[in-house]
């Protein structure tokens, strides 16, 4: 029974500390950065926020390179912070991942999984009703 109960434990604090592609939204931003911010004492919640602002930049549909940039802030935002810059460095990212929506349309597939799937602009040819990736006049 206690290892049934860890093996789950384990499986719900692991989320917090893998860089994979698990949707979170702007309020679970929100609330993960919290739980960050009072675990930066011990200094787990600098990973923690590592991790936050990671999987909320892949949320958002940014490139790898991108999102790993978004971890790299994460990671120095409470260092940052004892800084007289931290106004600029902190607020307004802060504010970028917590309020942006994304822009694409998205399917959730599986267990937190995210597909993208991007749309494309096509052309229907009114004579014969096919439709093309670029407009021509020829059917």
């Amino acid at each position: 029974m206690n290892l049934v109960f860890l093996n789950k434990y384990l499986k719900t604090v692991k989320k917090y500390f893998s860089y994979d592609d698990e949707y979170i939204t702007g309020g679970q931003y929100f609330l993960r950065g919290l739980l960050s911010s009072f675990l930066c004492l011990i200094l787990v919640g600098l990973i923690m926020w590592s991790v936050n602002a990671y999987k909320r930049a892949k949320s958002l549909g940014k490139s790898e390179i991108s999102c790993r940039i978004w971890a790299v802030w994460g990671f120095l935002l409470f260092p940052m912070s004892l800084t007289q810059i931290a106004p600029l460095t902190n607020t307004i990212p802060h504010l970028y991942l917590w309020w942006s929506n994304r822009s694409l349309k998205s399917d959730y597939v599986g267990h937190n999984k995210t597909e993208y799937k991007k749309q494309e602009q096509t052309w229907s040819c009114v004579i014969c009703n096919t439709q093309n990736e670029i407009q021509s006049n020829e059917c």
